[in-house]
């Protein structure tokens, strides 16, 4: 009966997240009443949707971390994160980039193929939220980082973990992967988030620390968000772009492997000096 609960409380971080964007909705919209805000200062929706979204991932960042660090048996010391091949995942990581990157692009090129439709509708969700609009400093610092270190919460931090309760890891990966598809709740983005959640969720759970898949995050968006617009606004040529992501993609498995090295040697590294630690207290 514990499994089937735990199994149910990881999808509830769709509704967690969902209520904590309502909530942070009212609060907002009471807050500038309140303070007259349109009175004197009237913004566009964009802008007020910036603050509302970090407001939200605020508060998902305090209270799911400190269930995460006090409950779920996760860890927020620095030091847990620097120990072990810390720079060699990192570096790893910042090369995967650009082929998750241009993936996630063949996602909305097949998309594009088979419902051109969806890909639209997508497309004006990006534009109305004003994601590619490096203008809307709320919304960007969202995207880059609020939104990153808010659903790493949610998502590697107390989903994942109640999902682990019930099934083994690499089920409950899967599982975490498509809560996290299901939340951007539009296909395109979906899709390349469920891919997105499986290899945030490995690396989270293979290097022992939430920090790694919240850099990969931040990194990810960081790219997408403000790296592809600059290259397809800027005058390089398209030729010279499209073959920067070709070599990114024929080197990846290089730095797939390496990752896999840095990781396991840092599992490795890290029971060994538990047992030392353990060996020291006796």
């Amino acid at each position: 009966m514990k499994r089937v609960a735990f199994f149910f409380a990881g999808f509830s971080a769709i509704l967690l997240g969902i209520v904590s964007q309502l909530f942070s909705t009212y609060f907002f919209v009471f807050m500038r009443e309140i303070f007259y805000f349109l009175r004197y200062n009237r913004r566009s929706v964009q802008y007020d949707a910036g603050y509302i979204m970090i407001i939200y991932s605020i508060i998902l960042i305090f209270f799911i971390g400190y269930l995460y660090n006090h409950f779920l048996g996760g860890s927020l010391k620095v030091t847990d994160f620097t120990k072990g091949h810390t720079w060699g995942i990192i570096g790893c990581c910042v090369m995967l980039i650009p082929a998750t990157q241009f993936l996630a692009g063949m996602i909305q090129v097949f998309y594009n193929m088979l419902a051109p439709e969806v890909v639209r509708n997508y497309e004006h969700l990006i534009n109305d939220s004003g994601l590619n609009d490096n203008s809307i400093l709320p919304m960007q610092l969202y995207a880059i980082i609020f939104a990153p270190l808010a659903e790493e919460f949610l998502f590697r931090g107390f989903a994942l973990r109640m999902f682990k309760k019930s099934v083994p890891f690499w089920i409950a990966n899967l599982f975490q992967a498509l809560a996290f598809g299901i939340y951007h709740m539009n296909l395109v983005q979906g899709t390349y988030a469920f891919a997105l959640g499986i290899i945030l969720g490995y690396i989270c759970e293979g290097c022992g620390s939430i920090y790694f898949s919240m850099i990969y995050h931040i990194l990810f968006n960081i790219w997408g968000t403000l790296i592809s617009t600059t290259l397809i606004k800027s005058s390089i040529n398209k030729g010279v772009i499209g073959f920067f992501y070709f070599i990114a993609l024929l080197i990846s498995p290089l730095f797939i492997w390496l990752l896999n090295k840095c990781i396991s040697s840092r599992r490795l590294s890290l029971s060994l000096q538990q047992e030392l630690e353990y060996h020291n207290m006796k």
